[in-house]
């Protein structure tokens, strides 16, 4: 499989409390942007120990190599998607973690290497896959046409029926995930059961749709919604806006005009745990998010139970599951950083903190397990230039949906 990278980006830079914007930059700090794709304070609080861990490994790996490095590392959440990527384009921040629609609207120029002249590739993460897809045969299928999307959805929601019997967070995760890494990610489209319950004179039993009649009830369901479709707010997520679109266009079959429409008055959910507690609650008829956004709900007072997971998972089902998404990354300003060193330094202590047991819940936050990076400095043009040849070849179709969406409401 092609190592491609997906980034996820993010505007709009909040404070440690996650409540007010911060100005970024300055030649004392290294800046570092986390994207809010779940609520700003459970992202700040997770990530927040790196600040001091990789402060000392900069510094051990330039002393190594006789030099120094004297920034403080400082984490900061941005508030959405795009302005993580603005503020590495200004420089005003040092590396963000971005998704591959944000990446692809602002690296800025093709330069003569294959690299872009505004953001730099700085490594590409691998996460856990999706125990169906293996199971199903189509995890390596890139697009999903009606019918795998169906029994994608369809076995997923069978692998949840022991829900009841399932005690911690390690037991659930094996219901689900599989034990290959890999470089993509999906999305997944979630549906209300309460308000899928109140359709089925009209829809039939979820369980005992078909490869004929499954459009037909997906579109019923949708049209018929008062509170609408749910999307991202930030145009440029892969997994809440340009994909869910795609599926929407492609699988579904919603023509341009009724696209727009269903966007336009569509709900906007503001990260994955609001959109996990919409989808189970009711706020929602529906919700969408990377793998199973529902499964990473934390109860209020304990990290170990996993009530409100098992009821997000009980009150709502997947309907549909889109195309491969090509997988987060770290993402490097160019303007910000020209020491081909410290951006080696910087790769090789990403890659060692990952390693750790002990940070393993820290780069869960975004579902990382490990990072590639290039071999060495020498190599480092040619690797990004490759991610980036790698990404243009699968991008076209969601290159165009953006392009489509900029100007909707």
């Amino acid at each position: 499989m092609k190592k491609l990278l997906s980034i996820v980006a993010a505007i709009g830079l909040s404070s440690t409390t996650a409540t007010s914007v911060v100005a970024c930059g300055g030649g004392e700090t290294f800046e570092l942007v986390f994207i809010p794709s779940k609520a700003g304070t459970e992202v700040i609080n997770t990530v927040k120990p790196l600040e001091q861990q990789l402060q000392n490994k900069l510094s051990q790996k330039a002393e190594a190599r006789g030099g120094s490095f004297k920034k403080k590392v400082k984490v900061s959440v941005s508030s959405n998607y795009e302005a993580g990527a603005s503020v590495l384009t200004a420089g005003k921040a040092d590396i963000s973690f971005l998704p591959i629609g944000t990446y692809n609207s602002f690296k800025g120029n093709k330069r003569a290497d294959g690299t872009y002249d505004k953001l730099g590739i700085l490594a590409q993460a691998s996460r856990q896959g999706m125990k169906t897809e293996v199971e199903t045969n189509l995890d390596s299928k890139a697009e999903y046409d009606e019918k795998d999307s169906l029994l994608v959805a369809t076995k997923y929601n069978e692998s949840f029926s022991n829900i009841d019997e399932i005690t911690n967070k390690t037991s659930l995760d094996k219901i689900y995930k599989s034990d290959e890494q890999v470089t993509y990610y999906r999305s997944y489209i979630y549906i209300n059961n309460e308000y899928l319950k109140s359709m089925e004179e009209k829809v039939g039993k979820i369980e005992e749709w078909n490869n004929n009649n499954y459009v037909k009830n997906v579109k019923t369901l949708i049209n018929e919604s008062k509170k609408g479709f749910t999307f991202g707010k930030s145009k440029t997520s892969g997994a809440s806006s340009i994909f869910p679109l795609m599926w929407l266009k492609n699988t579904i079959g919603y023509p341009e005009a009724e696209l727009e429409k269903l966007y336009s008055n569509s709900k906007k959910q503001t990260d994955y745990n609001n959109a996990a507690e919409g989808v189970e609650n009711g706020t929602y008829d529906f919700a969408v998010g990377f793998s199973d956004i529902r499964a990473d709900l934390k109860d209020d007072k304990s990290t170990t139970t996993i009530n409100r997971a098992k009821s997000a998972i009980k009150n709502s089902r997947v309907i549909g599951v889109g195309d491969k998404i090509i997988n987060d990354g770290i993402i490097y300003s160019r303007k910000r950083n020209n020491s081909v060193e410290l951006l080696n330094d910087v790769r090789q202590a990403f890659k060692e903190l990952i390693s750790k047991e002990e940070n393993k819940e820290i780069f869960k936050i975004y579902s990382h397990t490990d990072y590639s990076i290039p071999k060495d400095i020498a190599s480092s043009n040619e690797w990004e230039a490759q991610n980036d040849k790698d990404i243009a070849s699968v991008s076209e179709k969601s290159d165009a949906m953006l392009k489509q969406i900029q100007n909707w409401n």
